[in-house]
């Protein structure tokens, strides 16, 4: 992790009884620090299938579609380079399509 200036990342296994913390990497690429079970951090791509979860209850629920607008919901939220909230639904959100950058992929977020 470390070598490839990435951050570090963690990981936490309860069974009820006993816990098991591990880490790879660092939490902080310019000073070094190490982990500590207690931070928080971000959980990444795990938190899409809880999101796209939820959605999905409150389309069965009739509470919303994913033919909606991202404007519908959050408005205001996504506007600025070339992208249009009522312009893109729900839809396009869950599956990827919505044109919107994937800040992941910015070099400066990977930079060594």
């Amino acid at each position: 992790m470390s070598e490839g200036g990435s951050p570090g990342i963690v990981a936490e296994v309860r069974d009820g009884r006993r816990s098991w913390f591990g880490t790879a990497g660092v939490a902080d690429t310019d000073t070094g620090r190490q982990r500590k079970p207690q931070e928080q951090y971000r959980i990444g791509s795990s938190a899409k299938t809880f999101t796209a979860t939820v959605v999905l209850q409150l389309v069965a629920e009739h509470k919303l579609s994913l033919d909606d607008t991202v404007e519908k919901w959050l408005p205001g939220v996504v506007h600025g380079h070339g992208h249009d909230g009522s312009k893109i639904s729900v839809r396009r959100l869950l599956n990827h399509t919505s044109g919107i950058y994937n800040y992941a992929m910015d070099p400066a977020l990977n930079r060594k």
